[in-house]
């Protein structure tokens, strides 16, 4: 049986560059089977079609990620948190670096800030140290303040609903 040109067992041609490839210059399938286009090819496409399919997509890429985000605040927030902490245990262990020592408006713990960190801060908020410790702290010292400045008629519907146990 005559051998076809590009179809050897140790060979392939990729159907997008036309030039004759080692098998493992290709991804394999699922099924097995080692797809059309090389590897090269192949990365191409993916970026071609992704960048394409993000601009015809935008919106709704936009909207899913601000739904993950809500729906996964406290374990974003505790990633983010974990990450802040082991870098301030990391800045404490240097012997010349200075630490400015804070109380947390929320909890009433103290924590330490590194001087560069601090002024950076500084500068940001327009000459207002930093208030809280934490992520957690800073929004539920916001959800305490919302409630307070809550209009007098909704604090009538919920004392109405306690009284009528709705």
């Amino acid at each position: 049986m005559e051998e076809i040109k590009g179809m050897s067992d140790d060979t392939k041609v990729c159907t997008k560059c036309g030039i004759e490839k080692p098998v493992s210059d290709f991804y394999k399938r699922s099924t097995g089977k080692t797809r059309t286009y090389c590897k090269s090819c192949w990365k191409e496409y993916n970026r071609k079609y992704e960048k394409l399919y993000r601009t015809h997509h935008r919106d709704a890429i936009r909207s899913s990620s601000r739904i993950y985000r809500c729906v996964n605040r406290p374990s974003i927030n505790s990633r983010r948190n974990s990450q802040y902490k082991c870098a301030k245990v990391f800045c404490t262990k240097v012997p010349t670096l200075k630490i400015i020592e804070l109380i947390c408006k929320c909890c009433g713990k103290k924590y330490g800030l590194p001087l560069a960190v601090y002024n950076a801060r500084m500068k940001e908020r327009e000459g207002k140290h930093p208030k809280y410790c934490s992520h957690e702290c800073q929004w539920e010292s916001m959800r305490k303040s919302w409630q307070q400045t809550q209009s007098p008629y909704a604090k009538k519907i919920k004392e109405l609903r306690k009284i009528h146990g709705v």
